[in-house]
């Protein structure tokens, strides 16, 4: 028996944490969605561990060929995500007037509507409701996505890449707060915190070269296709 485990609900109690327990004690083999996951669950774990990366969802889109104006970054994600966005909201002075467009949860969208937010009209906040359809159609009216991770919450840091290999294959240059899984594309991402992160949203079309790398190595080596001989491997 094999169990599939995308989040850390050991080192971090959860209300799915005791379920967890339980299960670990029955099965066979654990396959985690990142390498911190794994050393994550290796303290309790004494069996087979392996990695299988998530898979990339979409098709890629090529990068924009002439910005907004005004400038629009995407910010998408599960609303267990919004205290990261709120934060780095509440610290970003952008070089120039821009929109956030939120792609979220019904709840996500209400609680960054409801919670304070820094009066600067240099940024003007979008909301939509997150869908598999909607993802690609908010990504084509973006310049760039930002991608904020919650250093306050350790658990965080073991998320898998789904979300940037998301940001990437739909043509947007990619700002983020590098966590583990994160690490293999730093040669295609903007460090969120860095100077450069201005420069490119002033000039996102600078960055066209490297999406255009990104997108062919997540082809081969996140398509399904590729996981899914991964995923062979690791049962056989």
């Amino acid at each position: 028996m094999v169990l599939d485990y995308t989040d850390d609900h050991i080192q971090h109690q959860t209300v799915m944490s005791d379920f967890y327990r339980i299960a670990l004690e029955r099965v066979d083999q654990v396959v985690c969605s990142s390498h911190q996951l794994q050393k994550s669950i290796s303290t309790v774990y004494s069996k087979k561990i392996c990695v299988v990366e998530d898979a990339v969802e979409y098709l890629p889109l090529p990068p924009k060929s002439a910005p907004n104006k005004p400038r629009r970054l995407l910010w998408f994600g599960h609303h267990s995500n919004i205290a990261a966005l709120q934060r780095f909201l509440h610290t970003f002075h952008p070089p120039m007037p821009l929109e956030v467009l939120v792609l979220s949860t019904e709840q996500g969208c209400q609680m960054l509507q409801s919670s304070p937010q820094p009066q600067r009209p240099s940024v003007r906040l979008l909301f939509k409701l997150w869908s598999i359809e909607e993802m690609p159609k908010a990504a084509a009216q973006c310049d760039a996505c930002i991608i904020p991770v919650d250093d306050s919450s350790p658990a965080k840091k073991g998320a898998s890449s789904n979300r940037l290999l998301t940001a990437l294959t739909l043509g947007l240059p990619t700002f983020v707060d590098l966590i583990p899984s994160y690490l293999p594309f730093r040669d295609f991402v903007t460090d969120l915190q860095s100077p450069q992160r201005d420069q490119l949203i002033m000039d996102p079309q600078s960055d066209q070269s490297q999406i255009e790398l990104a997108q062919r190595y997540i082809a081969m080596n996140y398509s399904f296709q590729s996981l899914g001989q991964k995923w062979q491997n690791t049962l056989a």
